[in-house]
């Protein structure tokens, strides 16, 4: 793939500490608190997130130094440097902002009631058996949900809610928040209050959390989100259903909630 970095990526020069080299993703912990990840795929970028095709060989050079707790990664601008073993070169790199693409798809032109169902079939169609776990199922997790559902806070109250590395309750504000946007027009700017509350509470969840909801803060969703958004508006059945299918496989279970943030974001619209 072509090196992308996200928007959000914090301006050079800096040093990040090596926390995590998994399947999808190497994760450096940045002096802000929040994560920069370095990813192979352009489905999985995100605004914080870097993106390039010599990804494996990277995570591969990487790895061997997790042990350590110490490794760090710098940032010069143009090239990814950790000691002095493992290099990767940004200098032509493309920057990844999916702002003006959603706003040039508009506001949707369908309604936000035709939307919702659209949404609910491609779900039922993409996980027929709608399996049980997390915030979705019997357990605590679900309870736990419910309670703050029910309070005032919510929804921002679900900053930092539930399991995963990146909280339950981050992944579904990320989908109410782009469903505000998608309806809106504007990327960032919808439900303003919702933001400044969830602002807030940054403090309040994981370092993986942070980087998600600022973001989602500032209208830039991770793609696979975007893509969901895109295909509701303005795509058709089968596209929907495609965009749920690889929403449902990222992550454990952080596409099933964010798609519960994004039905419930649209919900909210067809209510006000």
């Amino acid at each position: 793939m072509t090196a992308l970095v996200g928007i959000l990526v914090p301006a050079a020069p800096w040093s990040a500490r090596l926390v995590g080299a998994g399947s999808k993703a190497v994760s450096l912990l940045h002096p802000d608190g929040a994560l920069v990840s370095v990813v192979a795929r352009k489905s999985d970028m995100e605004a914080r997130a870097m993106g390039h095709g010599e990804w494996a060989r990277f995570r591969n050079e990487l790895e061997p130094l997790l042990d350590s707790q110490n490794a760090m990664v710098g940032w010069d601008g143009s090239r990814l440097l950790c000691a002095g073993r493992a290099t990767l070169d940004f200098s032509e790199a493309s920057v990844w902002d999916p702002r003006p693409l959603i706003r040039r798809a508009g506001r949707p032109p369908r309604s936000v009631a035709s939307m919702e169902a659209m949404l609910q079939e491609a779900m039922r169609a993409a996980d027929p058996d709608g399996e049980d776990y997390g915030i979705h199922g019997g357990g605590p997790f679900a309870s736990g949900f419910a309670a703050l559902e029910a309070a005032d806070g919510f929804p921002a109250n679900l900053v930092g809610f539930g399991p995963g590395t990146t909280p339950a309750g981050d992944d579904w504000l990320a989908g109410y928040l782009a469903a505000a946007d998608m309806e809106a027009g504007t990327p960032g700017q919808a439900a303003g209050e919702l933001r400044e509350r969830v602002a807030e509470r940054l403090g309040t969840t994981t370092a993986a959390g942070r980087s998600l909801l600022l973001g989602a803060l500032a209208g830039i969703p991770p793609a696979y989100i975007v893509a969901l958004a895109l295909a509701l508006a303005t795509g058709g059945a089968a596209d929907l259903e495609a965009a749920v299918r690889a929403a449902l496989g990222h992550g454990a279970s952080s596409g099933r909630d964010a798609l519960s943030g994004l039905a419930a974001g649209i919900r909210a619209a067809v209510v006000a």
